[in-house]
């Protein structure tokens, strides 16, 4: 992020934020030059022939830096895929006050947008040439919202393509585990993932091409990333990957999934497609935020033996989040703490994850958002969650637009979990 994005924006940031995701710590300077000098660039995303970054006047004031309340918006139904249904969605939540949505725009790597570098999405319910990211960001700095465009890393196949053609090009049939030159993942016993596996220089390259083509070509507010992490402690096993292992560390032979060493380097490995994806979202749209969901499951650091390091994100996923914003790596982190309210050790566990939210915000004002399950949740038990968010950081994010509440009517809680 720009230097003079932050040294405005923080100030204005930090005496208006009382609901949600980042921000800037007080001597933040910016996310600096934190290429990965072992990948190798990506390709270039064509930023001459689209239509869609045609610039947008902004009729209502929207947020100058990271949002103060958020929701995502997710493509496994047909709330996204027509202009009418985007229309309803950004008049809505711009009623109930909230700042920005996190919008998926590539479900498995399949584009919902004009883009240079992924393949188009073969879902049958999208009005055909309907651009969704164009449309959500025209509309969405129209109504002073911010949109941040949403994508997960590692998946690369939902049973949702089962009945449907993929389109050529698309990861999976390119780089699956049955394909000439397989981007997946391997667990230890042989057991092959529809996971890319995070370890690999060419899937960094990979998610660093899909920052580029969507923040060299739209206006986003900002790029959102999901599933930036190992599915757990077991996968990590491609055979490049290994080599890249020995040749860091120096030793031979196939680790165990619990060997230091291993899970330092895929916590390194982690880290680092993070940090491509921030040096590249630097170079093209430098005003634009980086941010990730990152898990907050199971107990909590100040349950876990060794604190943060015995958490199952931590243990399991090598995903060392908070790590990413002292080595400013993220604008902000939502940490998605989805537990069920009514189940006591669920909400204990909630409780542990909000309180290390808090004391992570205390060194990183602003920059830290916690995502509320509310789909798990009645709509007092998730209001309840809302506000012990609130309380702690300031800074909460809703899960989901389309289903805000286990029990409720739709709305239930988003209109009523974000206003002043």
């Amino acid at each position: 992020m720009s230097a003079i994005r932050w040294s405005l924006g923080s100030l204005v940031v930090a005496a208006v934020l009382t609901a949600c995701s980042g921000g800037g710590d007080g001597d933040a300077t910016g996310r600096g030059d934190r290429s990965d000098p072992t990948t190798t660039a990506p390709p270039a995303a064509d930023t001459t022939t689209s239509t869609s970054t045609t610039t947008t006047t902004t009729t209502v004031p929207r947020p100058t830096g990271p949002p103060e309340s958020s929701v995502w918006v997710h493509l496994f139904d047909d709330t996204l895929k027509t202009p009418a249904g985007v229309e309803a969605v950004l008049d809505e939540v711009a009623a109930a006050g909230v700042d920005a949505v996190f919008a998926q725009v590539a479900r498995r790597h399949d584009a919902y947008y004009d883009s240079a570098y992924l393949p188009p999405t073969p879902d049958p319910a999208l009005e055909p040439g309907f651009d969704v990211l164009e449309a959500l960001v025209d509309g969405g700095h129209e109504r002073g919202l911010q949109v941040h465009a949403w994508f997960v890393v590692a998946p690369t196949y939902h049973d949702e393509y089962d009945d449907l053609t993929l389109p050529p090009g698309h990861v999976w049939l390119e780089h699956g585990s049955d394909s000439d030159d397989p981007w997946t993942t391997v667990a230890e016993d042989g057991t092959d993932s529809d996971y890319l596996d995070v370890g690999l220089p060419v899937v960094h390259d990979h998610v660093a091409a899909i920052v580029e083509d969507i923040a060299g070509r739209y206006p986003v507010d900002g790029i959102h990333l999901d599933y930036v992490r190992y599915d757990d402690a077991r996968w990590g096993y491609h055979p490049r990957a290994l080599d890249r292992f020995r040749l860091d560390t120096g030793r031979s032979g196939r680790p165990a999934p619990d060997d230091p060493e291993w899970v330092a380097w895929r916590t390194g490995r982690t880290a680092a497609l993070v940090e491509r994806a921030a040096t590249t979202l630097d170079t093209v749209r430098p005003e634009a935020l980086l941010s990730a969901a990152v898990i907050a499951g199971g107990e909590g650091p100040s349950a876990a033996p060794g604190g943060f390091a015995g958490t199952r994100p931590a243990r399991r996923m090598f995903q060392d989040w908070p790590a990413w914003l002292d080595d400013d790596r993220l604008d902000f982190v939502v940490a998605m703490a989805y537990t069920r309210e009514a189940v006591p050790e669920q909400a204990e566990w909630f409780r542990q994850w909000v309180g290390f939210a808090g004391s992570l915000a205390d060194r990183h004002p602003g920059r830290v958002a916690v995502g509320v399950g509310a789909y798990l949740n009645s709509v007092d038990d998730a209001l309840t969650q809302v506000e012990l968010v609130r309380e702690a950081t300031g800074h909460v994010a809703v899960y989901s637009y389309q289903q805000d509440s286990a029990d409720g009517p739709h709305g239930a809680v988003l209109d009523r979990c974000c206003r002043s």
